[in-house]
């Protein structure tokens, strides 16, 4: 690809439907119907600013219709929930605020883990917050979690290794094996019907309305790690189980988007890959096609990702490489950090100054 396609900072790719209306100088932010946020704990750190830039359109209206449905996993769904609120600029400082200067102790257990999680949600997602979540005049949340089927239903360690050692073997074989014993759980605002069909997924969905009852229970179950946190069981309205981070099987969600006419999905990311599930880590299994054909992906470019301390986003190893020196590790990621305001300083620059049919890649994998 020419350089001319790849800015200092920033990388923009659309599908191949969104490419036409692009070169048709049909784009507009008002028609994105979709966000979504990927799994992958600290590498969205990344994408602070560029979520500071969305809060202010959404609060503006310069962004998505009469309805702008948010959804995500893991802490992609703590992102859109946070997005969701009165007040989003301010609730998208707090929550990364909070998550940057997370603290544990040399050996952490589960319990520690999970009660820091909890902390984090009290330091945004509060009060009369979750009632503006779901009382929003424009956004519609939505958060994706696992519940297990047949095993993986204890977090005892030993148990608990072996169900995802065997989930994770099926899912080298085949990503279909993963619904044998996992099925996806959303939980949604239930004002709107969100445009997605989930019946084209071949793996089994239950949709639940959200609720003040659920929501925070939904949000820390969706980011509920195996073996690193507590699962979440009990939760109100949904079917009885044991749930765990949405991750496992929409790490990068590539949902079965149900798109009319100009609008199409927002899709914020740190990496120019979309891996699926959070086994395909492991192999090089593709998104479907078809889902691609009008999402737009911003992501970081290789030279701003080489930039930061170690060559690399901010990402779950860097909790045991600065074990005991989290003053190293909050240091390192504020610098990923600041660089993302040049991702948004330059998307500005291209979609102000006319320029997205020079920059715009197609969507390819």
């Amino acid at each position: 690809m020419p350089d001319r396609f790849r800015g200092r900072y920033l990388r923009i790719f659309a599908g191949s439907h969104l490419m036409e209306m692009i070169r048709d100088g049909g784009f507009k932010l008002e028609n994105v119907r979709v966000i979504v946020g990927a799994a992958g704990g600290p590498k969205g750190l990344v994408l602070y600013h560029f979520d500071r830039y969305i809060a202010d359109l959404i609060s503006q209206g310069k962004i998505g219709g009469n309805e702008l449905f948010l959804i995500g996993s893991s802490i992609g769904a703590w992102r859109m929930a946070a997005l969701s609120c009165g007040d989003p600029a301010s609730a998208v400082y707090e929550f990364f605020d909070a998550y940057m200067n997370q603290h544990y102790s040399l050996k952490p257990s589960v319990r520690e883990i999970s009660a820091e999680a909890i902390k984090i949600l009290d330091a945004f997602f509060y009060g009369d917050r979750l009632k503006e979540a779901l009382e929003h005049p424009k956004c519609r949340l939505g958060i994706i979690t696992v519940r297990h089927r047949r095993i993986g239903l204890s977090d005892e360690r030993y148990s608990l290794k072996i169900a995802m050692a065997l989930i994770g073997l099926g899912n080298l074989i085949s990503r279909k094996t993963i619904g044998h014993f996992l099925y996806r759980v959303v939980f949604v605002d239930p004002r709107n019907k969100f445009p997605l069909d989930f019946s084209k997924d071949f793996i089994s969905t239950e949709l639940v309305p959200l609720s003040e009852k659920n929501i925070r229970k939904a949000l820390l179950a969706s980011g509920a790690i195996p073996l690193v946190m507590e699962s979440m069981r009990d939760i109100e309205g949904a079917p009885p189980g044991t749930y765990r981070d949405g991750g496992l099987i929409d790490y990068h969600p590539d949902l079965p988007y149900e798109l009319d006419g100009d609008s199409f999905v927002l899709y914020p990311h740190y990496t120019d890959r979309i891996i699926p599930g959070w086994f395909d880590k492991y192999n090089h299994r593709r998104p479907y096609p078809e889902r691609l054909e009008k999402l737009l992906l911003i992501c970081p470019t290789k030279a701003l990702v080489e930039s930061l301390p170690g060559g690399k986003i901010p990402d779950r190893n860097d909790f045991y490489t600065f074990r005991g020196r989290d003053a190293e590790r909050i240091s390192c990621w504020k610098r990923a950090v600041d660089a993302g305001r040049y991702m948004v300083e330059e998307f500005l620059e291209v979609i102000e100054g006319g320029k997205l049919k020079d920059w715009v890649e197609p969507l390819e994998f």
